[in-house]
């Protein structure tokens, strides 16, 4: 039964305690195969692949047994189910339904190849028919469906792409340095609201610093990182590579140095600027995790952190709690989000 259909509130933190192996991370890494699946199911999958799940490894009959997903959404103040089975082989079942006014209403049923639609779907029963006879067993229903134009469905397939962000680990460059730095720059140039916020933030890892700056500065490295991927390739032979790289040499020499985006922290009244690689591996850790942080807040997404109490002092994770249970820190256009659960496992007390 969902759980809006049961008398109690959702609320915007939620924690997931276990000792070590107890299936913590399991229980994320399903939450990113079934966005992964969603979003990736028609395009990326090989076709004749199967599904690329991974059953628990410690159990032998799991290998036989059906793996089933289910979440639950508030997508403009309308909740909505969606889940799916599938095996080694191929999608089972799956399922959409929505419940306006706490009534189930069916979007679509999936078992195997056989097909059950909603009567008020907008979409006419001709092409559901034929989008029903192109979706592959191993694809989800969902994630062609929207890629055909079916519009009634792209609600939930935004939600999945846009508002349901899943952090594996929290570990300091999951992403690259200059998109950290590029991410970090957009919300320094949002105006001074946004610094203000970003620098109280950092400020607050007990780091010393004091105000955050991003550099463009030229990148030295890489037309000798060219240079030295066209000797490869004349060592290889390889005729293709050696003309797609003499070519990259040749534009980038048009254009011009490439630039690189740099951020730059600032500790009190000492002169020199410091790289992100000097600050200690808790103020990185806290770097890495904070641009998904104030894209949640900002946009109303769902956050789901893995280990982050590894990553960071107690009093920060403390913090990243506190703000997602501080009214104003959220805007007013995303005051639904008191309406489904946040999920923030933290190894802490979420008060």
């Amino acid at each position: 039964m969902p759980s809006y259909d049961r008398d109690r509130m959702a609320v915007p933190v939620a924690a997931i305690y276990g000792a070590n192996a107890s299936g913590k991370s399991n229980l994320l890494d399903g939450f990113h195969f079934m966005r992964e699946a969603v979003l990736r199911s028609l395009g990326d999958w090989d076709a004749e692949g199967g599904v690329p799940r991974h059953p628990y490894r410690l159990d032998a009959g799991a290998q036989a047994e059906l793996s089933t997903y289910v979440i639950e959404m508030v997508i403009e103040s309308v909740p909505y189910m969606y889940g799916f089975t599938v095996d080694d082989e191929r999608v089972r079942e799956e399922w959409l339904y929505s419940y306006p006014e706490k009534r189930r209403r069916l979007l679509f049923e999936r078992e195997n190849d056989d097909f059950k639609f909603g009567t008020k779907l907008g979409e006419s029963k001709g092409k559901l028919q034929s989008l029903q006879e192109l979706t592959r067993g191993n694809c989800l229903f969902l994630s062609a469906a929207v890629q055909f134009g079916i519009d009634s469905f792209m609600p939930v397939y935004h939600w999945f792409r846009i508002s349901f962000v899943v952090g594996r680990k929290s570990n300091f460059l999951r992403r690259s340095t200059g998109r950290l730095a590029r991410r970090i720059a957009s919300y320094l140039e949002a105006g001074d609201a946004s610094r203000r916020m970003l620098v109280g933030l950092v400020s607050a890892a007990d780091s010393g610093i004091t105000d955050i700056y991003v550099e463009e500065t030229e990148d030295p490295k890489h037309v000798p990182r060219l240079e030295r991927l066209l000797r490869d390739a004349n060592e290889r032979q390889d005729a293709d590579e050696v003309s797609r790289i003499s070519q990259q040499i040749e534009q980038v020499r048009a254009d011009g140095p490439r630039t690189m985006t740099e951020v730059k922290m600032v500790h009190g009244n000492y002169s020199r600027p410091f790289d992100i690689h000097d600050e200690s591996a808790g103020t990185q850790a806290w770097f890495e995790l904070l641009p998904d942080v104030l894209d949640a807040l900002d946009r109303g997404r769902v956050l789901l952190v893995d280990e982050i109490d590894t990553s960071l002092h107690p009093l920060l994770t403390s913090r990243l709690v506190g703000l997602f249970q501080d009214e104003q820190t959220k805007p007013v256009r995303c005051a639904v989000d008191l309406h489904h659960a946040r999920h923030e496992p933290t190894g802490h007390d979420d008060g």
